[in-house]
């Protein structure tokens, strides 16, 4: 794709697929070209005076003043990023490369600094760094490739997830930490509406679903490995958890009965909760368990 409108023709193609035939990610290497391609349509393409007059710049083309540059932040905020959340609406995760550069920022308090940071003109980059959810700074520390997902009085970088400060670089290890991020969330949400609670099984801490009839730790331990498996053996399940067989078998009883309607504010988390904590049992934070609900 060598110009903007090649390039916006595709996002255009790509925001009209349906969430079966869409990709599972969009990576566009790099968004500091792209916005390149962008400036060289608004300053030859779409100023007719202008043509392949390879002197014309942002701050002549359009009758000058630097009109272009607004022209081009017009295409930014109105076309390609309403694109983006269109493509995002797919299912898609959209990946913006970018070059790094040593730039001059000024902070909100008016503060001059420079940082490691992406390179697009400083005119341009905050619209990109504030819609995006996460800016993440590639860096080697000696044979270690590393994500930076917090910012620095020298490196530019945020996060909406909570991540760890430093991941791997790599695909897989960033999913997971957005993967035990998603599923502490979900269950800091069930706990705050009364859908879970957190246990003690033996030396362990454990998240188990709260269940109606069934209080205490050891309680909700017992049921949660009945639910797990419900032909699961008494006398195992006793020994296991320290309680009697007979308490066992009260709180199979207890289980077999029907369980209050979930207010209707609930009925969608706790259907969700279920679903992420059965796909994300093994992807919790350190020292912490998720028990199989």
């Amino acid at each position: 794709l060598q110009s903007w409108p090649q390039m916006r023709k595709w996002l255009v193609e790509l925001a009209d697929l349906n969430k079966n035939d869409a990709p599972q990610a969009l990576a566009i290497d790099t968004i500091d070209w792209m916005v390149q391609r962008i400036v060289e349509h608004v300053v030859h393409d779409l100023d007719p005076k202008a043509g392949d007059d390879l002197t014309s710049t942002l701050g002549t083309a359009h009758g000058g003043y630097f009109k272009a540059r607004e022209i081009v932040q017009n295409i930014v905020y109105r076309d390609l990023l309403p694109m983006l959340n269109a493509v995002a609406e797919t299912g898609a995760a959209i990946i913006l490369l970018a070059h790094a550069a040593n730039t001059k920022m000024t902070t909100p308090e008016g503060y001059d600094q420079r940082l490691a940071s992406p390179d697009l003109p400083h005119w341009i980059a905050p619209p990109f760094i504030e819609w995006a959810d996460c800016v993440l700074y590639a860096h080697r520390r000696d044979d270690q490739r590393l994500l930076l997902t917090e910012g620095t009085n020298v490196i530019l970088a945020k996060n909406r997830y909570s991540l760890p400060a430093e991941i791997e670089l790599s695909w897989p290890a960033l999913m997971q930490a957005m993967s035990e991020r998603k599923a502490e969330e979900m269950l800091d949400l069930a706990m705050e509406r009364g859908l879970a609670s957190r246990i003690r099984a033996g030396s362990a801490m454990v998240y188990v679903k709260n269940r109606y009839g069934v209080a205490g730790d050891k309680a909700l331990w017992a049921a949660a490995l009945l639910a797990r498996d419900p032909q699961a053996n008494v006398q195992d399940i006793a020994k296991q958890v320290d309680i009697s067989q007979r308490y066992v078998r009260q709180i199979r009883n207890a289980m077999g009965g029907t369980d209050p309607e979930p207010a209707v504010e609930n009925k969608g988390l706790t259907a969700e909760l279920d679903a992420e904590l059965e796909l994300s049992s093994s992807a919790a934070s350190s020292g912490t368990q998720i028990g199989n609900l």
